[in-house]
């Protein structure tokens, strides 16, 4: 039911690097702070978070991941909550 596989992960750590590029307001403190949480998240839980960050839906997400969409929604929930401690 659930693939952790982190050759499936679309968002690889390096590309986190990119959380400081762009026209973001977040300052160079914020940029490392969510940068150092991601990588805390295992492959799963982190590209879950990122894709639906960047206006994946559920679904999308679930059917990419071979997940169900309740799974996905408690994945991306709980990997939410991790990033706010």
């Amino acid at each position: 039911m659930c693939v952790n596989d982190p050759e499936m992960a679309v968002t690889s750590p390096s590309k986190l690097i990119d959380v400081s590029a762009g026209g973001n307001s977040f300052s160079k403190e914020t940029r490392l702070r969510l940068r150092k949480a991601l990588l805390q998240l295992a492959p799963l839980e982190r590209d879950c978070v990122l894709m639906f960050a960047e206006g994946h839906s559920y679904k999308e997400i679930a059917l990419h991941h071979n997940l169900t969409y309740e799974v996905t929604v408690d994945v991306i929930r709980r990997s939410i909550r991790k990033l706010r401690k």
